[in-house]
């Protein structure tokens, strides 16, 4: 004879036998909700082939003067504009677009750093020179699309480049490129001819070794690979 129901709160009833269906049902949850968190993970693969551009359409930063050993620092910050695309090591296409479509007015989504050599002009109007010796960039709020028509939003686009400038030009060559999100993507820049030239203008006017740095706005391409 079954004994008497068990009450567990109000309105709940329940005898011994659906009592211990219902303490197993956590662990039924804890297993539903570790194949969610599974399914949702990221998804990390390796580009096999790709195409896309960087562009700069207004970056600002401050360049050191009077650094010729190099270990100066100098952040940036402004907008991008670009895409990626590419097919991944498991054959499936993505592409990156930023920012994304759904904004409509330029966005402050670029931020970085820059270790330089910088050579001083010794008066105006000497054109400044120098090297990068390594840099770093994050670029947010890019719209990815994945496989089939998966589409993340809020994609990161992470990268290093290095180069040189001479006068109020730069060159520059990517060395690491990566877009994360619900899907991370490493790009293996390596592989291809990824460069970029972009334009510095000085703001004010260069005013030689008088002053410790200068301000410039740049804008071009920081990469380009077709």
């Amino acid at each position: 004879m079954e004994r008497a129901p068990y009450v567990l709160a109000r309105g709940w009833r329940t005898t011994r036998r659906s009592r211990r269906r219902w303490l197993a049902g956590p662990s039924s949850i804890l297993a539903a909700l570790v194949l969610m968190a599974s399914a949702t993970a990221a998804l990390a693969s390796t580009a096999t082939a790709f195409t896309g551009n960087i562009d700069v359409g207004d970056m600002s930063t401050t360049m050191p003067y009077g650094c010729p050993g190099g270990g100066c620092t100098a952040g940036f910050a402004g907008s991008s504009s670009g895409d990626i695309a590419g097919v991944d090591d498991a054959g499936s296409a993505f592409e990156v677009v930023w920012p994304d479509p759904a904004t409509t007015s330029p966005v402050a989504n670029l931020s970085g750093t820059l270790n330089v050599s910088a050579i001083c002009p010794i008066t105006p109007p000497v054109l400044l020179g120098g090297t990068i010796t390594s840099a770093a960039f994050t670029i947010t709020g890019a719209e990815l699309v994945y496989g089939n028509n998966r589409t993340v939003s809020n994609a990161t686009i992470q990268g290093n480049f290095n180069g040189f400038w001479e006068g109020e030009t730069m060159y520059t060559t990517m060395s690491a490129l990566s877009v994360s999100g619900a899907v991370s993507i490493t790009i293996p820049v390596n592989t291809i001819d990824a460069q970029g030239v972009m334009q510095l203008t000085p703001i004010p006017a260069p005013t030689g070794c008088l002053t410790n740095s200068q301000e410039y706005s740049i804008s071009g391409s920081l990469l380009t690979a077709e």
